[in-house]
């Protein structure tokens, strides 16, 4: 029952055009997070994904500098970014979203490890 009170948007997270003029509730992301230097590493069916889809930079955390800096103008009041973090990226994830103004939790996945960050705007009374 939600298909008229939802839309989706695919975007390029580094383009200089990326979100432009939208606005939206939530940035929902599993963007890509692996260094560059480890794709080599990678098992070989991993490696069968295409390149654009493993390589976050040199650090593996260029998509979330891009989309988290965009999303300080693209969020509605009480709006939220959620991502999917690579293995011991979850504190860096949620320094770089507080660096842009947003409070951050980190939730563990099912095994225990810190893999989704939560970043929701902080406003005008620290809320």
């Amino acid at each position: 029952g939600v298909s008229e009170r939802i839309g989706f948007s695919i975007a390029d997270a580094l383009s200089p055009s990326f979100l432009d003029g939208k606005k939206f509730d939530a940035i929902i992301s599993n963007p890509p997070y692996i260094p560059a230097s480890v794709i080599p590493t990678l098992a070989p069916e991993v490696k069968l994904e295409p390149r654009r889809a493993l390589d976050g930079g040199d650090d593996g955390l260029d998509f979330y500098r891009a989309i988290t800096k965009k999303a300080r103008t693209s969020l509605s009041d009480g709006g939220f970014v959620l991502y999917e973090v690579g293995i011991g990226q979850a504190e860096e994830v949620a320094a770089i979203g507080e660096t842009y103004g947003f409070s951050a939790r980190i939730f563990p996945d099912l095994s225990g490890i810190s893999r989704a960050v939560l970043l929701k705007q902080i406003n005008s009374k620290g809320i």
